[in-house]
């Protein structure tokens, strides 16, 4: 019984010392402090293949030693084949971390908050919606741009920075509460909304292709680039930026802009800004280079109290085709100052504007007519007229119109030169199924150019019974009739003339044309499946039928030639005795 109870002792003791040893293992871990994580298989192979990671493995974990050896890490992408890095994770390891270069990557969160030696990151070309450097007050250069980045935090931590590059990414608005930074670039996001007043050193800022409507440069007094170009602005002070060298507001919606207090401006560019006619500078004040709209002026007065935008009006848009249109405008007031430009302007998109597509229509007061061209088939397009002079520019009201279909449904038939111009005049260039040019008796006409825009006709073509028309070349781009063709009654057609024709799909006739005297004109034209069979009857003064010696040579259809100057066989033509 005593050696039963004596080893009951011993198994508590050995229970107890078991869990006393589990409990020490779970807050005191030696590996994870020898050994860091690195769960990216690609960040470990560039360690690895850097001699970095000396274990020479990758095995998910590196010596934590060997990361605090590391001052400059480059894990930049390089091809398709070696991947991308998608993870981070043990970048917290590398404690001496000054210059990080993790360019076009895969990464959408980095946590840099434990390399605090940091002064140089290029991280551009990822996918991080939100990133802080408030533990990075070391950074003198960082470059997150083409991110997908929604916020940036800790700016006014990093105390050293100099130039941050923010371009390319989503960012809707931001406080720039840093007084070290000397270049901002924060082009091509969605900024409604930035505060620079808090950077008092800024030299430059670059913010350009964003949805900025205002911005105070009162503290920013050191500025000496600015670019602004296509953005929302509608005015500008920039009264205390005297040391300004470049500036750059293209693009916007300016209505006034004083560059009077800049003297040391150099480079000016001001053009697209339609309501922006008069630009004030100082008396003497010289810019080398100023790039302007042809309404804009540079001015010692811009007196814009006795003048104004011009009155006009959009005038009814008449003649709509596939692919043009006509209107014009009616200006009755200059505002003051002389009408420099005037026309219409179109887009696909409501209020159009003279940065969209547009006609230049001479100067001055008046109405005036605009052609419209290279418009797209079946497309509604918004139109207004416009009127520039000094001030800036002004606008009729919007039209909008609709433009016809290339392509005509059904049959057509054209019995005067009238009907010809009405239905060329819409630029068809294909008819589904017959098109017919016969009036009911004998009738002129003095061309087809209307047709020109042809290519396929999917039924039959009959032209007869028209005076005048020498040859049918204004059908040159026609190449192909589904069905038949008739070619009958015409006087004073002396040649074929259709020069792209190659294909018919059944019967071609050419009969009773008085004054037809060769083919020529239907060299391209070949036989397809038999088709076409050829009737060529009663054409008086035809003595020419070298025109359609490449389609007999494989011709396979019914040929029949009978009444006319000159009646060779098939065999004759394709011998090369194909005229008389």
């Amino acid at each position: 019984m005593k050696k039963r109870t004596h080893f009951y002792k011993i198994l508590v003791v050995i229970c107890l010392f078991v869990v006393s040893c589990s409990n020490d293992n779970e807050t005191i871990d030696p590996i994870n402090d020898i050994y860091l994580s690195i769960p990216d298989a690609r960040f470990e192979t560039i360690l690895v293949n850097s001699g970095i990671d000396t274990d020479g493995v990758v095995d998910q974990q590196m010596l934590r030693k060997d990361a605090e050896q590391v001052s400059r890490l480059n894990l930049n992408f390089v091809s398709k084949e070696e991947g991308e890095i998608s993870d981070l994770t043990g970048i917290e390891g590398f404690k001496n971390l000054k210059q990080l270069y993790a360019i076009q990557n895969s990464l959408t969160d980095v946590d840099l908050s434990s390399n605090t030696l940091l002064d140089t990151l290029y991280l551009q070309g990822n996918s991080i919606t939100s990133m802080d450097i408030s533990h990075n007050s070391k950074l003198i250069l960082a470059n997150v741009g083409s991110n997908l980045l929604r916020s940036f935090s800790g700016l006014s931590k990093a105390t050293q920075l100099k130039e941050l590059n923010l371009s390319n990414n989503d960012l809707e608005e931001i406080i720039i509460d840093n007084e070290s930074i000397e270049t901002l670039f924060i082009s091509d996001n969605l900024l409604k909304s930035i505060d620079v007043g808090g950077a008092v050193n800024l030299k430059n800022i670059f913010l350009k292709t964003n949805k900025i409507t205002t911005l105070d440069l009162s503290n920013n007094t050191l500025l000496e680039t600015l670019v602004l170009s296509d953005n929302n602005f509608e005015s500008i002070n920039i009264e205390k930026n005297s040391k300004l060298a470049y500036l750059y507001i293209s693009s916007n919606r300016l209505s006034n802009l004083d560059v009077s207090y800049n003297q040391e401006l150099i480079d000016l560019r001001v053009d697209r800004n339609e309501s922006l006619g008069c630009i004030k500078i100082h008396a003497g004040q010289s810019i080398p280079t100023v790039v302007k709209s042809v309404y804009q002026e540079l001015s010692t007065d811009c007196n814009e109290a006795s003048m104004e935008l011009p009155t006009i009006a959009s005038i009814a848009i008449t003649e709509i085709s596939a692919e043009s249109a006509t209107s014009g405008g009616d200006i009755t007031a200059d505002g003051g100052s002389d009408i420099t430009a005037r026309g219409v302007c179109w887009s696909t998109s409501n209020t159009p504007s003279i940065t969209d597509s547009k006609t230049t229509d001479g100067i001055g007061v008046g109405n005036f007519t605009s052609s419209i061209t290279g418009l797209l088939p079946n497309t509604t397009y918004y139109l207004r007229a416009y009127a520039t002079n000094s001030i800036g520019t002004s606008y009729g009201e919007e039209i909008n119109f609709t433009t016809g279909s290339t392509i005509y449904s059904g049959d057509i038939y054209l019995k005067n030169q009238q009907e010809v111009d009405d239905f060329g005049s819409m630029g068809y260039t294909e008819v589904t199924g017959d098109l017919v040019i016969e009036p009911e008796i004998p009738t002129h006409f003095s061309n087809l150019k209307g047709l020109s825009s042809l290519t396929s006709i999917g039924g039959a073509l009959i032209i007869s019974k028209t005076i005048g028309l020498n040859d049918f070349s204004d059908l040159k781009n026609l190449t192909t009739v589904g069905d038949y063709i008739i070619l009958a009654y015409n006087q004073g057609l002396t040649s074929i003339g259709m020069e792209s024709l190659s294909l018919v799909g059944n019967y071609f006739n050419i009969i009773y044309n008085e004054d037809l005297i060769d083919l020529e004109g239907l060299t391209k034209l070949r036989s397809n499946g038999g088709a076409p069979d050829l009737t060529i009857w009663s054409n008086t003064k035809l003595k020419d039928y070298c025109g359609i010696k490449p389609l007999l040579s494989d011709f396979t259809g019914i040929f029949s030639v009978m009444s006319n100057l000159y009646n060779p066989s098939q065999q004759d033509i394709i011998d090369g005795n194909c005229s008389q």
